[in-house]
């Protein structure tokens, strides 16, 4: 089952975004787990998170920032940023990340977006360190 959170601080398109995943989760028989919060200390509080849905601006926080501590906790997980800024576009790829989407486009790129997502589920974890 694919465990993913929503982190956005407005209550409203977190239901939204949750009901758009599901009904899209359901059209392509993948179990999921979905789940919402509104800040980035009750996001790194999550354990073992497949996906992660990211605004950008929060009420308190930067999500990029927030991004920056997810990338250390969980170097596996897949990060979309949603978000209305598109100023924002070149600073995550200070980042990790799978996807950038804008909120209105969110719905209409869903295809795309999950595509890419269990592409990136599915690659192996690969390892330079030096074994001797």
């Amino acid at each position: 089952m694919m465990k993913i959170v929503i982190c956005d601080d407005e209550l409203e398109y977190c239901t939204k975004a949750k009901v758009v995943i599901e009904r899209y989760l359901k059209s392509r028989n993948i179990a999921g787990d979905i789940t919402y919060c509104m800040t980035g200390d009750e996001l790194l509080k999550q354990d073992n998170v497949d996906v992660i849905f990211m605004d950008i601006h929060l009420k308190n926080e930067n999500g990029i920032d927030v991004i920056k501590l997810v990338n250390k906790k969980w170097p596996r997980t897949v990060i979309v940023y949603l978000t209305n800024h598109i100023i924002y576009a070149s600073a995550v790829y200070a980042t990790k990340h799978s996807f950038f989407v804008i909120k209105d486009e969110f719905e209409e790129r869903l295809d795309e977006i999950f595509d890419k997502i269990l592409a990136d589920l599915s690659q192996p974890s690969i390892d330079f360190r030096n074994s001797s």
